[in-house]
């Protein structure tokens, strides 16, 4: 699967090259319709523009795209930012790993990069949001069970920088600044 940012789905939306230009220009455009956000439903390459309502009555059904912090103040644009949540369950863990780790190349070098990751990696980022695993075991054995995306990539070990050796997978992150900013995880 795909995955693509809010700024490159309204682009996409409006027929434009994907540009700091145009993301200028047209990302106030969808922030300016009132009740109203950039979404869809199965394919990401095929954005649509929902009420926030309807989004949020069906969160299964209509998924939001990832926002960029905007560098110059840290802060997510607020038709997004108004309507999230925190992680509540394992359904939602698994929607997010899905999103921030990726077995295979996406192929948007703007949201993603390639890198070496430990489960532990893995549960510090959940333990930012929900405290629900104790230890790296236990989030392993759910990894597998709710089969989780990330588990597609082979587990390698290789030589800690301490000398000890660690197991890890070859995955795709999505970059810090994206984290976080789907409008139905935070």
């Amino acid at each position: 699967m795909t995955n693509i940012t809010r700024e490159q789905a309204i682009c996409m939306l409006y027929c434009e090259v994907f540009n700091v230009e145009n993301v200028k220009k047209l990302v106030p455009t969808i922030d300016a319709l009132k009740n109203l956000e950039i979404c869809y439903k199965e394919d990401p390459i095929r954005p649509m523009v929902t009420s926030v309502l309807k989004i949020n009555a069906y969160p299964f059904l209509y998924k939001r795209y990832s926002v960029k912090e905007n560098e110059s103040n840290n802060e997510v644009s607020t038709s997004v930012n108004e309507n999230q949540k925190v992680l509540v369950n394992k359904a939602q863990v698994a929607n997010f790993l899905n999103n921030v780790y990726l077995p295979v190349n996406p192929f948007n070098e703007e949201a993603y990069v390639c890198k070496q990751i430990e489960t532990t990696d893995i549960l510090s980022l959940i333990q930012k949001y929900l405290n629900l695993f104790k230890n790296v075991s236990v989030l392993g054995k759910w990894l597998k069970s709710a089969k989780v995306n990330l588990i597609d990539s082979p587990i390698k070990r290789v030589q800690h920088s301490k000398g000890e050796k660690v197991q890890v997978r070859n995955l795709y992150v999505l970059k810090d600044e994206y984290q976080g900013k789907f409008g139905f995880i935070l």
